[in-house]
């Protein structure tokens, strides 16, 4: 770092204490009283996805996800409002929708079979505009 110049920037820095540090009250004064109360967080967000130190695998893994799916309606709300064509709408979903699931689908583990049914749910609705399916799903899943 002296050589270089680098340092680290205090201000934009934020320590998420891990295993028996979380515990550790004498350590986490002595951060606090050096570098504020904020320095200390119990999350952080990377790459859009957001890791916490107060709960198990699973919940961070649902936490995600259902954000995910929050955002998922948020744009087929929006896309329904348009006349779209059936490529139109495959379009939509293969760009959109389905790249904010398969993101998350790398740093984390798969979600669980509620959260994929419902997400397959919201998506049939979409592209059949809330009407009873066209073609059966098992034939459009394959492709």
């Amino acid at each position: 770092a002296k050589c270089s110049g680098c340092k680290a920037n205090i201000d934009k820095t934020r320590c998420i204490p891990l295993g028996r540090a979380r515990l550790n009250t004498t350590l986490l004064a002595s951060l606090q009283m050096d570098y504020g109360d904020d320095f200390i967080t119990n999350n952080f967000t990377a790459l859009g996805i957001v890791y916490r130190n107060d709960g198990s695998l699973m919940d961070i893994v649902n936490s995600n996800y259902n954000d995910k799916l929050i955002k998922v309606q948020s744009w087929i709300n929006r896309w329904s409002k348009r006349d779209l064509t059936l490529m139109g709408k495959c379009t939509v979903i293969k760009t959109l929708l389905f790249s904010q699931i398969t993101y998350l689908v790398s740093p984390l583990p798969r979600p669980d079979a509620s959260f994929i049914k419902i997400f397959d749910t919201a998506i049939f609705h979409f592209l059949w505009g809330c009407k009873r399916d066209k073609v059966k799903r098992e034939i459009i899943s394959r492709n």
